[in-house]
């Protein structure tokens, strides 16, 4: 056979891929004990610690690599929802809640307990382990107690790459002889999260959803509790959490890379109107510092970088001080430094020139569709950085808790060109102008300085930090 594709005298070049993965985990489950039983009347004969019937049981099989362990965690997801740890009747709406039987109760209850099945690597210094006292019987975690650790392995040099280790899951229940007749249904939610830590406070960050669908999960978070969620934009993951003043607030900053040849959507992105960008995110020192330059949606995105965590009484501070690849080891990704934007970036338009006046507010931004930039100036309600200081009692300064759990603001200084004023101060922007030349920012810094309705000397043609805010309305 012959072919014209290719003539004698072409050379052909054969290119090599290689890709490593060096971690692998991951977690199934297996129904070993239908989850069924027909129980009545309070009958009970199985001792004193123990129920007498079970109602099933299912092993957790991990396959997991990372040297530095694993934990798997339990909640309560009765309906879907996490935290509900109650069985619900199908035709009464009558409930069986969770609990640890005593001899002589008589109300219903229901539990778990988790016993050790298969381990391997290092079992004699780094054996699987059964947390919080769920080898025996034990109430489901509730929404109040969030995810609990009920096993982990911890860091072990010679960790195969199958362990192959394992746990089982037994439910039981007693059910008192005035319980209503009905088929009473719940569900319980395991995770698998590595590498494991000792000093894990039995609350994972859990992926919870996307952002742009905030108004269908917020409720599910208790204050303080953290979730990681997906903007639909770009996919990049970020944390977000519950404060104090009840809204659900990122903390992390955002890391949006603005696409000019792209056209974004009140579905997408908190914008009333379609708008395609004037200019796109920059990886470059090009940077306008104009003062009348409103008409150009400038950003910076500086890698994938973390400040130290830190702050510095130093005002001459720059990335390349205070800031590491967030692959470093010891590297909080909380302290992501995200993208800078100067104010008509941030408020997602092309020319912010029309606003001029003191504390008009832009109410769009380059937030996900469901949030905004937060409120300042006259504006001191829900959504606001005033709210956030007083209700979450943050305060700035080398001994301060604004760049600590569970808020996290970065003092991640500014952009103009350079970065300056790196782990000295910390900028955010807000919805809400000053003048033709300025808008209201959260301002601190680590001498303790901290105004939530600040205005830089620096315009709004600077680059500053953006946190976003679920919209109370969402």
């Amino acid at each position: 056979l012959t072919s014209n594709r290719v003539s004698a005298d072409d050379n052909t070049v054969v290119d090599d891929v290689s890709i490593t993965v060096p971690v692998s985990c991951s977690m199934s489950g297996n129904v070993t004990t239908a989850h069924t039983a027909s129980l009545m009347n309070g009958i009970y004969s199985g001792g004193t610690t123990e129920y007498a019937d079970g109602i099933g049981s299912t092993t957790l099989s991990v396959s997991c690599n990372d040297a530095g362990g694993f934990s798997i965690y339990t909640v309560g997801f009765t309906g879907d929802k996490e935290g509900d740890n109650t069985l619900k009747g199908t035709n009464t709406g009558l409930t069986i809640p969770t609990g640890v039987y005593s001899q002589g109760d008589t109300t219903s209850k229901w539990s778990m307990k988790i016993t050790k099945g298969a381990d391997s690597g290092d079992t004699t210094n780094h054996p699987l382990e059964i947390d919080n006292g769920f080898n025996n019987f034990h109430t489901v975690p509730s929404e109040s107690e969030g995810y609990q650790r009920i096993a982990h392995k911890d860091a072990a040099t010679d960790m195969s790459a199958t362990p192959g280790a394992s746990v089982t899951t037994t439910y039981d229940a007693y059910i008192s002889n005035t319980q209503a007749a009905d088929t009473y249904t719940g569900q319980v939610k395991y995770v698998m999260v590595h590498p494991y830590s000792s000093t894990d406070d039995n609350k994972p960050v859990i992926p919870i959803g996307f952002m742009q669908d905030v108004a269908e999960w917020k409720n599910e978070l208790t204050t303080g509790e953290e979730a990681i969620t997906v903007d639909k934009r770009d996919n990049k993951t970020y944390t977000v959490a519950k404060m104090a003043d009840g809204n659900i607030w990122m903390n992390q900053n955002l890391d949006f890379d603005i696409d000019k040849n792209k056209t974004y959507t009140s579905t997408d992105t908190d914008i009333k109107a379609d708008w395609k960008p004037s200019a796109g995110t920059t990886t470059t020192t090009t940077w306008s510092n104009s003062s009348s330059y409103y008409n150009l949606p400038q950003s910076y995105d500086p890698g994938d970088l973390c400040w130290k965590g830190t702050p510095s009484t130093s005002n001459y501070g720059s990335l390349s001080q205070y800031a590491q690849a967030c692959s470093t080891a010891g590297s909080n990704k909380h302290y992501h430094v995200g993208n800078y934007y100067d104010w008509t970036a941030a408020v997602a338009m092309n020319d912010s020139g029309s606003y001029t006046t003191q504390n008009q507010d832009a109410d769009q931004s380059i937030c996900p569709a469901g949030w905004m930039l937060p409120k300042s100036g006259n504006q001191t309600g829900s959504g606001s950085f005033s709210k956030l200081v007083t209700d979450q009692s943050l305060t700035a300064g080398e001994t301060g808790n604004i760049h600590t759990s569970p808020a996290y603001f970065v003092y991640g200084g500014r952009w103009s060109g350079s970065s300056g004023l790196v782990s000295h101060g910390g900028h955010y922007w807000s919805s809400v102008v000053t003048s033709s030349s300025g808008a209201r920012l959260l301002h601190f810094n680590a001498d303790g300085y901290l105004d939530p309705q600040s205005y830089s000397s620096y315009g709004r043609q600077y680059g500053y930090s953006v946190r976003c805010v679920a919209r109370p309305s969402a």
